[in-house]
């Protein structure tokens, strides 16, 4: 009965405490993080930070209304639009991770990404660029943490701070794209569309 309401009790308080943009600075001047934001909200953000490099996380391309939203404010501020199709409840492909690595490798900084919720595929992604940057995978795993990120961990979300676990044995001997390419090997992901 208990573990029945604590869901719905962390999801009540998870909306009362965080801010619905979920918008966090990962490293100053480079790297911030966020929820979908509204297009009022985007334009913001890509002004005050002086956003160079807009990182879209989610699965729904053209014709999605985040998707459309992201993209057409990245054309309209002369800001570069990458798409990474990701799943919140699934976990990600070998190809996936080493595209985020290539991403922060290549792109063009102050750099803003966000899934829908700011909390699972943000985190993730955050985490690799923490890892690429700093090597600190502490710093990594707190990327996908309760507070302040709102990463739960529930409805298979667990499997995007899973990837980090699977790495850690590997941390400090070989480098994560290494590990991707020879290493991971995550268990089957049922079918989702998140």
């Amino acid at each position: 009965m208990q573990q029945t309401l604590l869901l719905p009790l962390i999801l009540i308080l998870a909306t009362g405490l965080c801010s619905c943009l979920n918008l966090h600075t990962v490293e100053e001047g480079k790297l911030y993080r966020s929820s979908q934001p509204s297009e009022e909200e985007l334009d913001d953000i890509l002004a005050d930070r002086k956003i160079r490099t807009l990182l879209f996380l989610r699965i729904g391309g053209e014709g999605n209304q985040g998707y459309d939203t992201s993209s057409s404010a990245a054309e309209d501020s002369d800001v570069e639009f990458i798409w990474r199709r990701m799943s919140a409840r699934r976990y990600p492909s070998a190809e996936e991770l080493l595209g985020l690595w290539e991403t922060f490798e290549n792109a063009e900084y102050p750099m803003l990404l966000h899934c829908r919720g700011g909390s699972d595929r943000s985190g993730l992604a955050s985490a690799i660029y923490v890892l690429q940057k700093h090597n600190d995978l502490q710093a990594a795993k707190d990327q996908l943490v309760f507070w302040p990120y709102m990463h739960t961990g529930f409805i298979g979300t667990f499997k995007l701070r899973r990837v980090l676990d699977m790495y850690e044995p590997y941390h400090g001997v070989i480098p994560f794209p290494r590990w991707v390419r020879d290493h991971y090997n995550p268990p089957p992901n049922p079918r989702t569309r998140r």
